[in-house]
């Protein structure tokens, strides 16, 4: 079974040749297309796994330590939005697709967004033809409030995003 961890800093290599190859490899599924992410360079992930105070991210860890899945949660600093968070660039790469990552994932977001940011709701979105996503994320207690039309365009091509938020009030 592969393992779950929370990255550090010390993961900046590895968590941004996984960032790269989940665009490369799946590039509808994220906003950043892959050479958007090489001109920003290895930099901005650096800043994401140095944010501490609002934002985690996860890992999936295969037997050789290659990381092989990623999930992070980001809460927003201003006042008024700090009762939720924001669930990121869920990823998991084919070869460790089926196993229930996935899904173990996103409970450590979740969980992480509840315990350790106090949030009261967590929001994500995908594109609406992702359908294995929206079926992970909706297992998980998601529940589509809106799909924007056209909500991202690659290629000339227009993509709707279906927009989720899970309630932890209850």
């Amino acid at each position: 079974m592969t393992a779950l961890r929370r990255l550090v800093p010390a993961d900046l290599d590895a968590f941004y040749a996984l960032r790269l190859r989940a665009l490369a490899t799946d590039p509808d599924a994220f906003l950043r297309t892959h050479a958007e992410e090489l001109a920003r360079g290895s930099g901005h992930c650096a800043r994401m796994l140095f944010d501490v105070a609002g934002n985690a991210i996860f890992a999936g860890v295969a037997d050789d330590l290659t990381l092989v899945g990623m999930a992070g949660v980001y809460r927003e600093p201003p006042e008024k939005w700090r009762h939720k968070a924001t669930i990121w660039g869920v990823f998991v790469a084919a070869a460790a697709r089926g196993q229930g990552l996935g899904g173990r994932l996103m409970d450590a977001a979740i969980r992480h967004a509840r315990d350790a940011f106090g949030v009261r709701q967590v929001h994500l979105s995908a594109e609406a033809e992702h359908h294995a996503a929206i079926r992970l994320y909706a297992s998980r207690g998601f529940v589509a409030w809106g799909t924007e039309p056209r909500g991202t365009m690659a290629d000339g091509r227009a993509m709707d995003e279906v927009h989720m938020w899970l309630d932890l009030s209850r």
